[in-house]
């Protein structure tokens, strides 16, 4: 099976790290394979091809984004100084 849920990305590790965590693109096959959403929606040919593109898009642009440094703290960590971004949980 496979699924993906944006929820569980504002952990520290994925904030300072987003590569490494970046979402799996659907199986090709999905939608011979009877898999559906969430909702019980059937995933068909084109509604797989919709959710692989969005993901690679996804996953492209998260390529881009830097690694954030332990040191000096960025405000994601419990008494970590705050920093400038104004990102601070």
């Amino acid at each position: 099976a496979w699924s993906w849920d944006k929820r569980p990305y504002v952990e520290t590790k994925q904030v300072r790290d987003p590569a490494r965590f970046k979402p799996d693109l659907p199986p090709p096959d999905a939608h011979t394979r009877g898999m559906r959403l969430q909702d019980g929606k059937p995933v068909t040919r084109a509604l797989n091809e919709v959710m692989t593109e969005m993901l690679t898009i996804m996953r492209d642009a998260i390529d881009t984004l830097p690694i954030l440094p332990h040191n000096p703290g960025c405000g994601w960590d419990q008494g970590e100084p705050a920093c400038d971004f104004g990102c601070e949980t």
